[in-house]
């Protein structure tokens, strides 16, 4: 997989499950506050509807205080009348259609003192207690007698306690119907001492018309059920006065329940009978005046009506985060292929230079962020490789030109000093006869008397002699001038060589500087593209997809600079070749101008031998001229021989040490000549080298 591949492939994956765990983190999220705030209103709903069904039991509450509040007052002013307190409870009923009954219970002559006088009386027992009971018979409002009142609940609990309290609801018969009602006692106590009770019974079929105003959402329904757990009301009249607890399909009745009766508001999610499918429970207490037994609504809403905003929520979010995707992948792949394009080009073309391909397109700079950069780095190194590919070429043509003007130079040298060592050679034959003839001249002379005819021959054999040995050191001085000539242009041609090589070393080296520095790119590179993994790292999954582009680059980078690497190891060899070279011309230089001090030396003994011949020619001249006087001088001729003799060794000598100089010259000749070819090899392959680019 290339790149681009892996980077859309790395980048797409990231994407689809950062959208995928946010979109689920999201819908979570907004089911969980949807349903927190379909909770909250559902709970304020039934909290306010609880608060209208509290304000109809305060209002009986209230009444019963009232009338407990004007009963203790007449009774603490010993103004207490019967007559007139079933007046005030008729009139109550009168204008309290919602009141079914109103009745009261008083401790033995607590009342007004006079229980003896109602023994067995209209509306009294034997007791003669003050017990009215005024209830509702049709559109007739009607006394009924109140029984077993020292035994039942509704008396002793006020008794007991002290406190307001509501009666569970009871089925009681009005009219000959069966009406559910409830009772509301309020206790009468005068300086803290228990008088008795004022109650007022209300019918519970008006709070089943406020329960069925209860309306939330499509199917929610609400029902009134008791501190003991007896429904109230429901929208199924089945339902009414069946304990709570008996509704099995509750899976949290015991919790519902618990909640019910300690008067607390509570949210729970369970099956409803009713409406066959899982619903929320929501209930809102419903205190009664200072009664501790508080009723509470109970309202009921289906769980996917409560969702169903949620579901229409998570569909849209789920197409806009499809749709947001698919449009962030598009922008994406465009921008990644934007990016990735240009390092791809890049790697093409330093693969290209790699493979020695140097007419190469440059690479386009128009961008201004790190690929522009990259690009404008390899255009540079591009540019700067085919330059020096070019300066090298020219170099070592130019070296390979020298060197065969080298050779060219160390083969007419060669043919030079064998020359001189064929002269010298001869040189030193004509000084050996030249000695053979002095010492010949000598025993002569010891006989000049008896043989002077043959001193006469001796001397212009030895004049004869003495000329051709001029001539031969006067050939010999040119000879070794011209050597010297030849050593000295040898030296500029080795001299100017070494220079051409030791530019192709500094051109190497400056080759190498820039290879360095693109070398130190790469790194930097790397650098950064390991920085950047670090950095994505710290992001976690939000810097993934960085992390594999900055991975990508780093890659280039390497791969950049074993490129460079691999240029800067033929440059480094081409190097060591030119410093090769470069000693080698070194050691020519070093061995043409001792030459050149020889052939100096063998100029300088050349003179030495042609004064000496000179000499002799003078000492000959001088010879031939006194030889009448040679009689008398014969002394002095054995003398002059004598020196004659030294003078001819002395030539003999010189001419060997010539002939040693002239051979150690040609074997620095030779060697000159090894170098050059060596040198000749170098360029070779050196141009063997930068034939592989080509621009």
């Amino acid at each position: 997989m290339n790149l681009l591949g892996k980077i859309l492939a790395t980048v797409i994956g990231t994407v689809f499950v950062v959208f995928a765990v946010l979109t689920v983190v999201n819908i979570y999220q907004t089911k969980n506050l949807t349903i927190e705030t379909a909770q909250k209103m559902a709970q304020a709903e039934t909290s306010d509807h609880a608060y209208q069904i509290q304000l109809q039991l305060d209002y009986a509450m209230d009444t019963a205080r009232t009338l407990a509040a004007n009963l203790t007052t007449m009774v603490e002013e010993q103004k207490a009348d019967r007559a007139l307190t079933d007046a005030m409870f008729q009139r109550i009923l009168k204008n309290n259609e919602q009141f079914m009954g109103v009745w009261s219970v008083w401790e033995p002559n607590a009342f007004d003192g006079q229980d003896e006088k109602y023994i067995n009386t209209e509306r009294h027992d034997a007791s003669g207690r003050y017990v009215p009971f005024w209830t509702r018979d049709g559109d007739s409002i009607v006394p009924s007698p109140i029984v077993d009142y020292d035994t039942s609940d509704f008396y002793l609990l006020p008794k007991q306690k002290g406190q307001e309290m509501i009666l569970e609801p009871f089925v009681y018969p009005v009219a000959g119907k069966d009406v559910l009602l409830t009772s509301i006692i309020v206790p009468v106590t005068i300086d803290n001492e228990f008088k008795g009770i004022v109650a007022v019974d209300m019918s519970l079929e008006t709070f089943a018309q406020l329960s069925q105003q209860v309306k939330l959402f499509d199917s929610g329904y609400g029902s009134i059920i008791s501190n003991n757990g007896m429904f109230v009301t429901h929208p199924n009249k089945d339902y009414v006065t069946k304990p709570f607890a008996e509704q099995e399909q509750y899976t949290y009745r015991n919790e519902i329940q618990t909640a019910i009766q300690q008067g607390k508001a509570s949210v729970i999610q369970d099956f409803s009978s009713y409406l066959q499918e899982d619903s929320y429970i929501v209930t809102a207490p419903i205190h009664i005046g200072k009664a501790e037994t508080p009723w509470s609504l109970l309202v009921t809403v289906p769980t996917k009506e409560v969702l169903a905003q949620t579901t229409k929520l998570t569909w849209t979010m789920v197409i806009i985060g499809v749709a947001g995707l698919i449009y962030l992948l598009i922008v994406l792949t465009w921008l990644i292929r934007r990016i990735v394009r240009p390092i791809v080009m890049a790697v093409a073309q330093v693969q290209a230079i790699a493979d020695g391909n140097l007419a190469v397109e440059p690479l386009a700079e128009d961008s201004k962020d790190e690929l522009g950069h990259l690009a404008k780095a390899v255009n540079i190194m591009t540019s700067n490789t085919r330059t020096l590919i070019q300066e090298a070429r020219q170099i070592s043509n130019q070296a390979s030109t020298y060197s065969d003007r080298l050779m060219s130079s160390t083969n007419n040298m060669s043919v030079s000093i064998d020359q001189v060592l064929t002269t010298t050679g001869e040189l030193a034959t004509g000084a050996t006869l030249q000695a053979e003839h002095a010492a010949l001249t000598l025993g002569v002379t010891q006989e000049v008397e008896q043989k002077l005819q043959a001193i006469q021959v001796a001397i212009k054999e030895m004049t004869h002699r003495s000329q051709e040995t001029t001539q031969a050191s006067k050939q010999g001085l040119v000879h070794a001038e011209q050597s010297i000539q030849g050593m000295e242009a040898m030296s500029e041609q080795v001299t100017l060589t070494a220079s051409v090589v030791q530019q192709l070393s500094d051109q190497s080296t400056e080759i190498n500087r820039i290879l360095q520095v693109i070398n130190a790119i790469a790194g930097q590179t790397d650098l950064l593209a390991l920085n950047a993994a670090i950095e994505a790292a710290r992001a976690g999954e939000h810097g993934k997809g960085f992390s594999v582009v900055a991975e990508e680059v780093r890659k280039l980078a390497e791969e950049s600079a074993k490129s460079t690497n691999q240029i800067a190891a033929i440059i480094d060899t081409v190097v060591k070749d030119t410093v090769k070279a470069g000693d080698a011309m070194q050691n020519v230089v070093a061995a043409v101008q001792t030459n050149t001090q020889y052939l100096d030396a063998n100029k300088q003994a050349l003179d030495a031998i042609l004064q000496h011949i000179n000499d002799t020619v003078a000492q000959i001249d001088e010879v031939t001229t006194a030889s009448h006087l040679i009689q008398k001088e014969t002394v002095e001729v054995v003398r002059a021989v004598e020196n004659m003799t030294a003078v001819s060794q002395q030539s003999s000598a010189g001419t060997e040490e010539l002939l040693a100089t002239m051979e150690q010259q040609n074997t620095a000749v030779h060697e000159l000549k090894n170098m050059a070819e060596s040198l000749s090899g170098m360029t070779n392959s050196l141009q063997q080298t930068l034939a592989k680019f080509h621009s």
